[in-house]
């Protein structure tokens, strides 16, 4: 819906693109769809694995960057970073955006 009213990508712009392209093993062209939901999978399945492992054996949860509070505000800042950066006109994000 921001797309339609304000002709900018959001974040999630591509990802069902990307996903797609995932499932055809098409790495870079997927990259290409929304770079951030890509690289953004391990981290998922990162959480993922280490929620259930607490939920399901009750073992604590790592005392990782990767799991703390500080990486989920790290995480918000790099998303908002992104949504400025993919809507930028300037070399090299118009050569980004054309692709998007």
């Amino acid at each position: 819906m921001l797309k339609a009213s304000t002709g900018y990508d959001c974040v999630g712009c591509g990802g069902q693109r990307a996903v797609h392209e995932l499932l055809h093993f098409r790495l870079k062209s997927a990259l290409d769809h929304n770079a951030l939901f890509v690289l953004s999978i391990p981290l998922l399945v990162y959480y993922i694995f280490y929620s259930l492992r607490r939920f399901i054996y009750g073992i604590p949860s790592p005392n990782s960057f990767w799991y703390s509070s500080k990486f989920g505000i790290f995480y918000i800042i790099l998303v908002l970073l992104f949504l400025v950066l993919r809507n930028i006109n300037i070399f090299p994000f118009k050569v980004l955006n054309s692709i998007w």
